[in-house]
């Protein structure tokens, strides 16, 4: 089984990660992560060929956005918050909508009645 080695913070690269970050699949693989935690990759890739999530896992692997650990027979994916946040302060906080945020940090997203 093949074993990967993280990029240290020092090796992020904004132009590989905002690439990385270009595509609406990969996007949306990002932000499900951020909300829901780690996961396994089966899990994010609904409706995408295998072929196709796996090029996708890969490119958000290399950027640095992403980890990967095997477990068993599965490869949970998770994303690597402190580091890009330690190199990146706000990038993360800046890919989700607001109703995202909210329910990440467990709040109830905002109604047009409650905003009045």
């Amino acid at each position: 089984m093949e074993e990967y080695r993280d990029n240290d913070v020092l090796e992020l690269r904004l132009e590989q990660i905002l690439s990385a970050l270009g595509d609406p699949i990969r996007l949306r693989i990002i932000r499900k992560l951020l909300c829901e935690g780690e996961m396994p990759c089966r899990c994010l890739c609904d409706g995408i060929p295998k072929s196709s999530a796996s090029h996708h896992f890969r490119v958000l692997r290399e950027s640095g956005l992403t980890t990967a650990r095997i477990v068993g027979t599965k490869r949970l994916v998770s994303v690597r918050v402190a580091a890009v946040e330690s190199k990146f302060p706000g990038l993360l906080d800046i890919l989700m909508s607001d109703d995202e945020m909210a329910r990440s940090r467990g709040l109830e997203p905002p109604t047009l009645s409650s905003a009045s």
